[in-house]
Formats: C-alpha cells, structure tokens, sequence
C-alpha cells in the first residue's frame, strides 16, 4: 500500500477585518498484490481531488463568524483482480459547507457553535478489501453524508487549569460500516461480512476535557466522550465501529 499526494494553502488578509484562505490537494492511493513469482494479483487505485475555501470574518472584537466550503473528487484509476471483471466505477463528488460563530466571552472564555454538512467517501478497503476471505468486497458502495451541530466552550478558568466542553449531534445518512450478510458472530470465511451502507443513524455526544499544569515540570490532563448513536431506519442494525464511551487520560512529564 502506498500514498503518494501534497497539498498548497494561500492566505491572504488583504480586507479588512477578514483572512481568506484557498485550499487545494491531491491525494493518490495505490494498492498492489503479489504472488511469490512476482505476478500482478491485484491492483486498485484512486486519486482523491479537493478544493476550499475559508473566510474568517470579524464581525466585533469578540465575535468570529467562519464560512467554509470545499468539494472533492474520487477518482478511480484502475480496479484489477484476478478471477475479477470490475469495471471502472463513475467519479464520485462530493461538495460539503461549513459555519462557525466563535465569542470571545473573556479573555479567557470562549463559546462556540457550528453547523456542517459533511461527506466521507468509501476508500480502496471499504470498497475492495476481502480481509485474508472473511469479508465480500462491495464496489458499489456509496458515500456516506452528516449534518454535524456542535456547541462548546473554551477556557482557561485559573492560570493552571484548562477545560473544554462541547454538545453535539449529528444526522448520518447512508452510514458506512460493517454487516454480516448472513448473521454470525464474528466475520470469517463461514459467515463474512460486508461494508455497506446501512442506513439513517442518529449520533448525539457530550465531550469534556481538562488539562492542568500542576508544576512546571508536570501536567495532567484527561478527556472524556460519551455517546448515544441509532440507527433510526432499521434498529436491526446496530451502529457499530465507534466506542460509545471513552476515555482518555495523560501525563506529561519536562524534567
């Protein structure tokens, strides 16, 4: 497996109370298979294509408003298997928007909500992976798009503590995950899964965080996530591939 890809960013804060920002990226990802002897068992490659665009507005010296928006392109290049007839699927597009209002509540203090519409493309293994025969590859697949809403808080309530809290939601439309195609408990050869498009799920979230310099030399800090996710089209299917609960602890030690 091999990426190869480079990016360029332009910034420019010519207007006044404004920065603009250009994006652009190329993205090539190779997968190969070989035999002992050298001979070419498989091949699939993609070049993913994206371009944005981002203006920071502001509007007083407390309040940011932050408008973003990109599309990007997949690019199938070539789909070779032995014992396979693929064909080369279509160019996917994917267009996705953006928007963040961020105040200044103190020096110390800031809140925060955003709304984005989102796109995730299917990769080379969701598409094509047969995991050493356990999984059914689906060429098919299609991608998977979120409406996310976050609200949050940033701050710095002492000198040495700092916390961040955030609420959020997000509408998942044709989720991309993990099936069995005909049950099982586990995925193997005897009952494989597949990646499929399974469907509407809803995912809201709550996220906290604190960090705190207790000496110079040391800081402990830790994060928390807890989540309720649904898959609202077929409650058969669960959603899966994301822990409902986790946490996250560390220290940091600068002797």
């Amino acid at each position: 497996d091999r990426t190869n890809g480079g990016s360029v960013e332009l910034e420019s804060a010519r207007f006044s109370a404004q920065t603009w920002r250009l994006f652009a990226q190329y993205k090539a990802d190779n997968h190969k298979e070989q035999d002992a002897t050298g001979a070419m068992n498989a091949e699939f490659k993609d070049a993913l294509v994206s371009y944005a665009a981002e203006d920071n507005i502001q509007i007083s010296p407390k309040l940011l408003l932050s408008l973003g928006a990109g599309q990007h392109q997949l690019r199938p290049i070539s789909v070779f298997s032995v014992g396979n007839s693929y064909s080369l699927p279509s160019v996917k597009t994917a267009n996705n928007v953006q928007a963040g209002f961020y105040y200044d509540w103190t020096e110390s203090a800031r809140l925060y909500a955003t709304v984005a519409d989102k796109t995730r493309l299917p990769t080379l293994k969701d598409r094509y992976s047969q995991r050493l025969g356990s999984y059914v590859e689906n060429p098919a697949l299609g991608a998977e798009r979120s409406l996310n809403l976050e609200f949050g808080y940033q701050g710095q309530p002492m000198k040495s503590l700092a916390i961040e809290a955030a609420v959020f939601h997000s509408r998942v439309d044709d989720k991309i995950q993990s099936t069995f195609i005909a049950g099982g408990s586990s995925c193997s050869a005897a009952t494989p899964c597949q990646m499929r498009n399974v469907g509407e799920t809803r995912v809201s979230g709550l996220e906290l965080g604190l960090r705190s310099q207790l000496e110079t030399w040391l800081e402990l800090g830790g994060n928390l996530t807890v989540m309720d996710q649904k898959n609202v089209s077929d409650p058969s299917i669960r959603a899966i591939g994301v822990p409902d609960r986790k946490l996250f602890l560390h220290a940091l030690l600068r002797p």
